[in-house]
């Protein structure tokens, strides 16, 4: 399947461009809706509204741990461990956290266009990109490659996904 942006040669059944990254179905197969890459705009609002919602949860550990004595230590750390399996779930489940949701965005399968699930979504973009993050400058380099064409960063290649409008 040839790419109509850059003509580059494509697996049959892509639904983006393994160059560009531009989407291959805008003509729109039978059953295949079109969709668009998510702007970086969105992605890093996204990222914003997710980092408020732990910000939040972390203050309100440091303050009303200490308040509330041992109870609240705990509470908090309750909280904070339901806030995170909370956004794991979603991402296994349809692929967006709150603020991609918030956003109209969500992971995709680069090749399929399907919801990966766990093991792509969280295990490959979160965990495992987590500890690379323990390289020097390498979340920095993670992120500048978002101004690729194809808007896929370190975590997006090693998960095999894209972020795309919901």
């Amino acid at each position: 399947m040839e790419c109509p942006n850059c003509h580059t040669d494509n697996v049959e059944g892509a639904r983006f461009c393994a160059s560009c990254g531009s989407s291959l179905t805008s003509a729109g197969g039978p059953g295949i809706p079109s969709v668009g890459l998510a702007d970086r705009g969105s992605r890093l609002g996204a990222a914003i509204i997710d980092g408020i919602i732990f910000l939040v949860a972390v203050v309100l550990l440091a303050v009303l741990g200490p308040a509330l004595a041992v109870i609240g230590s705990v509470l908090g750390g309750l909280g904070f461990i339901a806030i995170i399996i909370y956004q794991m779930v979603l991402l296994t489940k349809d692929g967006q956290t709150l603020g991609k949701k918030a956003l109209g965005i969500r992971i995709v399968k680069r090749d399929t266009g399907e919801n990966g699930g766990f093991v792509p979504n969280v295990l490959l973009r979160l965990f495992v990109n987590g500890l690379l993050g323990f390289i020097p400058f390498y979340g920095l380099l993670d992120i500048l490659l978002i101004f690729r064409g194809d808007r896929r960063c370190i975590h997006d290649m090693i998960a095999g996904t894209q972020v795309v409008k919901a």
